[in-house]
């Protein structure tokens, strides 16, 4: 029984699948149509398309089916006969954003006389007047492409061949022109219809529900130009479909499509630091970044992981970055938080996810912030003047070399080291100087007692002086503290 309930299960879901499908990808969309060129139609009627990615016919193969309603029945796209008419697409090449055309073998701007335009990319072409369609569709020197009126005509774009085809085959593309649907509604059955810009497939065939919308009734001469925007990222239209006459066309110009291809941004990830450390808290931008401007508020969801990262390690002010409607970037903060656990380096690693619909992740999605628990120390530096004292140090030289040798004269008032002294900077990284303590000591007190070494000076400048009590030598030591190191 298990068995046999899994399978009636399985069953149920496929058949929901086919009647609500998805919104159709469009690999090709109608862009353009001269259905009712002047004089004759014959041979001069075509359809104009836009790829919406590359193709190669031989490996994709496509069709496209036109509608010229008398009374449409119940098969739809296959009826045949004078109903519909077929083209196999089998052969050529297209490019993403790259316009062509399907049709009669004229292959003129508006009909006999008119601009040639058989330099265009004609991916299937066929002498309607005298031979039948791909598939189906009688030959019929008026032409096979309806002209609208009161019962409306199609266009279907197919994946795959016209034999392919069934009264049920959803089309990746369709559209109706006229000015009535008329009886291109037939009692049951019909034109089944893609979920677009346009129509949707669940609210059931063409005339039935909302799935009346109709394109420009072609009047004679007249190509129907079709403009909207499609993105090749969602698979999607950004901008519904509109149709406007182009009346007696003799250029290319004025038939050149109104369809624009456009994709997602990209975004990738940065932080204003990729160090942070505990005892000072420290603050670092995130951001997130679109290649171009996002259309409707656009989100990624941020996720932290790392070995020995949790929570009581940083704290995030939003775990979604927004980026508003009409920007590139948004920003979030991630903050370094002080645990109060003696532990060694620790990378914490930020990662975005979860792109809203108009936007597409990018390549650099990850960024790695190095945690420590409290800043390297730099120590403090002293550094000899010798532009103001090397006259009396290492006996004049221009540039004299730590440990520095002095001499002095016992009670000489103008010995230099007793009334000039030695001047030298200080400075530290981190401490401001303000909080440095400067200390000299004497290694002979003797000869130079500590008490007369005499330390003046602000700021950074700072002046020692000696004064030496008796003969001999002694080694006098400066030394610079910041609180955590001594130089």
């Amino acid at each position: 029984m298990k068995k046999i309930y899994f399978f009636k299960l399985l069953f149920i879901l496929s058949f929901i699948g086919y009647f609500f499908p998805t919104k159709s990808f469009s690999q090709i969309v109608i862009s353009g149509y001269l259905a009712n060129p002047p004089s004759t139609d014959g041979n001069f009627e075509y359809l104009q398309l836009v790829a919406t990615q590359n193709i190669d016919f031989s490996v994709n193969n496509y069709c496209v089916v036109w509608a010229n309603n008398g009374t449409a029945t119940a098969n739809g796209w296959i009826a045949g006969g004078a109903l519909s008419y077929g083209f196999n697409l089998t052969s050529g090449t297209v490019t993403a954003g790259q316009t062509f055309y399907v049709g009669g073998s004229g292959k003129l701007i508006n009909g006999s006389g008119s601009t040639d335009i058989s330099s265009e990319t004609w991916i299937r072409t066929i002498s309607v007047a005298t031979v039948a369609g791909d598939g189906f569709g009688n030959a019929n020197s008026g032409g096979v492409f309806g002209n609208g009126g009161s019962n409306a005509d199609g266009i279907g774009v197919f994946s795959g061949l016209t034999s392919a085809l069934t009264a049920s085959t959803v089309p990746i593309d369709a559209i109706f022109f006229g000015t009535a649907v008329g009886t291109a509604k037939p009692a049951s059955g019909g034109y089944v219809l893609p979920t677009n810009d346009i129509y949707n497939n669940a609210q059931g065939t063409f005339g039935n529900g909302t799935n009346t919308t109709l394109f420009p009734d072609p009047a004679s001469g007249n190509f129907v130009k079709i403009s909207g925007t499609y993105n090749t990222t969602t698979n999607s239209w950004a901008s519904n479909r509109s149709g406007a006459l182009v009346a007696s066309p003799t250029t290319l110009s004025a038939i050149a499509t109104g369809i624009s291809l456009v994709t997602n941004p990209t975004v990738n990830l940065s932080v204003s630091s990729n160090t942070g450390i505990e005892t000072e808290a420290t603050v670092i931008t995130v951001t997130a970044t679109a290649s171009s401007v996002v259309s409707g508020n656009q989100t990624v969801s941020i996720g932290v992981s790392g070995t020995g990262i949790d929570g009581t390690d940083y704290t995030l002010s939003n775990p979604t970055i927004t980026i508003l409607s009409g920007q590139t970037t948004g920003t979030i903060t991630f903050t370094v938080v002080n645990d109060g656990v003696v532990e060694g380096p620790e990378t914490a690693i930020l990662t975005i996810s979860s792109p809203s619909s108009g936007i597409t992740l990018g390549s650099t999605l990850s960024q790695n912030i190095v945690i420590t628990d409290t800043a390297p120390n730099t120590p403090p530096t002293i550094v000899l003047d010798a532009t103001t004292t090397n006259d009396y140090i290492d006996g004049g030289v221009v540039s004299p070399i730590s440990p520095y040798a002095v001499s002095g004269v016992l009670s000489d008032p103008t010995d230099p080291a007793q009334t000039f002294g030695i001047d030298f900077t200080i400075g530290d990284t981190e401490t401001a100087i303000v909080s440095l303590i400067v200390t000299a000591t004497s290694s002979n007190q003797s000869v130079v007692p500590n008490g007369n070494l005499n330390l003046t000076g602000s700021g950074a400048s700072r002046n020692i002086k000696i004064t030496p009590l008796a003969v001999g030598y002694a080694t006098i030591t400066i030394s610079l503290n910041d609180g955590t190191t001594t130089s």
